[in-house]
């Protein structure tokens, strides 16, 4: 997970960083992580957030748990949707509470791309779980042989 929490972070600052890009402003470190921190704030908002969510379980089954707990894990698509909703909507409140500016285009784009980068460093999970998921469930006893 703290890989996952690396690359999450790396996509953010490549947002902000290409963000001051396309706006001819600089790009030295402390200026792009001047534009970054709402979003690094919503980020880590996020994953906390899955991390308690992942936790709760009152009145329920060890199964059932189980089950509830691995949806909110940041890897997993419930957790992605939750840290993608804390990423951009936390940073798009504090940009606001800052007077930073919130202009539906660029809260189009921060959705867009915070979508895509994070949804690509979740990919390679989330491919070897159906894989892992469909080779568990065709088994050679679940086969039914085709003939032509």
């Amino acid at each position: 997970m703290k890989g996952l929490l690396i690359a999450d972070t790396a996509v953010v600052v490549v947002f902000a960083a290409s963000g001051r890009s396309s706006h001819d402003e600089g790009l030295d470190p402390v200026a792009v992580l001047g534009t970054a921190w709402p979003f690094l704030v919503g980020l880590g908002a996020g994953w906390l957030l899955t991390k308690a969510l992942a936790r709760t379980g009152a009145g329920r089954t060890a199964g059932e748990l189980a089950d509830s707990a691995s949806t909110w894990l940041p890897s997993r698509v419930g957790g992605y949707l939750v840290i993608l909703g804390a990423t951009v909507g936390g940073g798009m409140l504090l940009r606001q509470l800052t007077d930073a500016g919130t202009a539906t285009a660029f809260i189009i784009v921060a959705v867009g791309f915070n979508a895509i980068g994070f949804a690509a460093v979740r990919a390679p999970g989330w491919y070897r779980m159906l894989r892992d998921r469909r080779a568990a469930g065709s088994g050679a006893t679940d086969r039914v042989p085709v003939s032509r």
